[in-house]
């Protein structure tokens, strides 16, 4: 309703189409499974707890920002950096969201072993202007 000119676009559920997607690629030998999202943080947690194969969650649209540790700058952190969603393999799936307006440059390092598990994630959003 919000959007105009759309009646030729189709749309889907999210985490329908997420799960089916992630299904081709895990046949077609992918081990590892990033995905970015615009659809906002609460969408992005029901994502991340309900699309199984997902390693991680790379959001935007809601300008969430999470932060470890005390904040550079004003604004209040939604949760820490990463925020993390047990899925339903009792899986913790990571989900990052760096705030809006190119304030923040979102970092993370990520490691995977050799079957495409995560074990390791390091960063934080880094503060570009003041």
């Amino acid at each position: 309703p919000t959007i105009s000119n759309t009646e030729a676009v189709e749309f889907f559920d999210e985490v329908e189409s997420l799960k089916k997607e992630t299904k081709k690629l895990l046949e077609n030998g992918v081990k590892i499974i990033i995905c970015l999202s615009h659809s906002g943080i609460e969408k992005d947690k029901v994502i991340a707890k309900e699309v199984e194969d997902i390693d991680i969650i790379v959001g935007g649209h809601t300008h969430t920002f999470l932060y470890s540790g005390t904040p550079p700058s004003t604004e209040k952190p939604y949760g820490p950096y990463p925020l993390y969603v047990t899925n339903v393999k009792n899986k913790a799936i990571p989900i990052l969201q760096a705030y809006a307006n190119t304030k923040y440059a979102g970092k993370v390092i990520l490691k995977f072993d050799s079957n495409g598990e995560l074990v390791k994630i390091d960063g934080s959003p880094t503060l570009l202007n003041h």
